[in-house]
C-alpha cells in the first residue's frame, strides 16, 4: 500500500492551505484504506475555500482513527457561518462514510468491536489483524 501512503503524504504539498507548514505533528494516523476518501475531503474543502470570504483561514490539526472511524480535526478562522457548516458537513460525511469503508484496504468494511478495540474492517482485512 506504499503508493496510497504516497498519496496520502503529498496532501500537504498538494493542499498547502490545508495543512500546517511543516506537516500534521503526527503524520496521517490511519491505515491506507481511507486515502480516496480523505482525498475527497481535501478536495471538497478546497472547492469550499475557493468560495470563502477573503482572510478564511483552515488548516488541520489532526487526522487520526479513533473508535474505529476516522476523526479531522481543524482550525477554521475568519469566515461566514456558511463555510464553517459547509467544511463540518463535508468533515461529517467523511467521517460517516470510514464506518462502512475498510481502514485497511478500503473495500466495504463494518465497523466492529473486536475484544474492545473498535476497528472498521472487511472480512478479509479483519483475518489479518
Amino acid at each position: 500500500m506504499a503508493e496510497e501512503r504516497a498519496r496520502l503524504n503529498n496532501l500537504p504539498v498538494r493542499f498547502p492551505n490545508q495543512f500546517p507548514a511543516d506537516g500534521l505533528p503526527w503524520g496521517f494516523q490511519v491505515d491506507d484504506g481511507w486515502e480516496d476518501l480523505i482525498v475527497i475531503l481535501c478536495e471538497r474543502i478546497h472547492t469550499i475555500l475557493k468560495e470563502a470570504p477573503p482572510g478564511t483561514r483552515f488548516e488541520f490539526t489532526q487526522i487520526k482513527e479513533k473508535f474505529g472511524t476516522l476523526r479531522a480535526y481543524y482550525r477554521l478562522e475568519h469566515t461566514s457561518d456558511n463555510v464553517k457548516a459547509l467544511i463540518r458537513q463535508a468533515v461529517a460525511a467523511t467521517e460517516k462514510a470510514t464506518a462502512r469503508c475498510c481502514e485497511h484496504c478500503g473495500g466495504y468494511g463494518v465497523l466492529r468491536d473486536i475484544d474492545g478495540y473498535m476497528t472498521t474492517r472487511c472480512d478479509a482485512c479483519l483475518k489479518l489483524r
